[in-house]
């Protein structure tokens, strides 16, 4: 996995998949890959708290 960046979370595997856990215990994001994509699933309490910094690439709509 990769490192985050100036962060104290750690990792972790959550439901099968590795996971950035914050130091509270709450799950920032969770990472799993697939035969056609990656997934990143970042949590909704994360989410919310980082909704500034948030930009970038919009979720993919499911076809």
């Amino acid at each position: 996995m990769t490192e985050p960046v100036e962060s104290e979370a750690t990792e972790a595997i959550d439901g099968g998949s590795p996971a950035f856990v914050h130091p509270r215990g709450t799950i920032l994001l969770v990472i799993s890959a697939h035969r056609a994509q990656p997934n990143f699933t970042v949590t909704p309490s994360a989410k919310e708290a980082f909704a500034a910094e948030l930009e970038g690439p919009r979720p993919a709509r499911a076809a």
